[in-house]
């Protein structure tokens, strides 16, 4: 290592299963983010819808407060989806995750929060269906999953030449989704491998954590939640 810099801050979802660090999962990172930095030097990334998707992910990362969080990890799915509805989203990204454990209702409704959060709503409208107390956990739930789904998408597209050419600008993620391209984007996608931690940090639950887990400072105790 020939200098040392501080990393960027990176909020970990409170009461969530430990992500175990090792030389292979080192050895991978390493592998994608030279991926990345090729991705990123093609001219026609850099304004493109997979750009703006990637970045937006990034900064659900960096976000402390759940709502904020979905807002831009759903957008960062959207940068592979090119979904210009909620049924799009959810018809689009189970195209591509047939058989993760998140329910077409709890992609709806991250979907739903996102739409709140980016005309400044209340994002509690959202999870109408919960009691108000029960709000807070399903919104850290619909957090966790689309984080875990955001990663799960781009690392997938990131491990293939073939992938990040086929998403590489607009024009090729519309030809992508064209109407009658199902079994071409099938053979370009192929079966994406959700890894053991993400199973089991799909399968988390708030109630499981900690009781009362601290809220962020940005998120007050009553107002946020309808």
């Amino acid at each position: 290592m020939d200098t040392l810099e501080p990393l960027d801050v990176h909020y970990f979802q409170y009461g969530t299963p430990a992500l175990l660090v090792t030389k292979d999962v080192c050895d991978k990172a390493n592998s994608l983010a030279k991926n990345l930095l090729e991705l990123q030097a093609a001219s026609s990334y850099r304004e493109s819808r997979l750009a703006k998707g990637f970045e937006a992910y990034v900064r659900g990362l960096h976000e402390a407060c759940n709502e904020y969080r979905v807002y831009e990890f759903v957008r960062g799915i959207d940068g592979i989806l090119g979904a210009s509805n909620c049924n799009k989203f959810r018809h689009r990204l189970r195209a591509l995750l047939p058989n993760t454990c998140v329910s077409d209702n709890e992609l709806k409704q991250m979907y739903q929060i996102r739409s709140e959060v980016a005309h400044l709503n209340a994002w509690g409208t959202a999870l109408s269906g919960y009691p108000t107390g029960q709000k807070p956990d399903e919104l850290a739930n619909r957090c966790l999953q689309a984080e875990v789904l955001a990663a799960a998408l781009y690392r997938h597209v990131l491990s293939s030449e073939q992938r990040r050419d086929a998403l590489l600008d607009d024009r090729k993620v519309k030809e992508f989704w064209r109407k009658g391209s199902e079994q071409k984007r099938s053979q370009i996608w192929g079966d994406v491998q959700l890894t053991g931690e993400d199973k089991q940090r799909l399968s988390w639950s708030p109630r499981k954590a900690v009781t009362n887990p601290p809220q962020p400072a940005c998120q007050s105790p009553e107002g946020d939640w309808e």
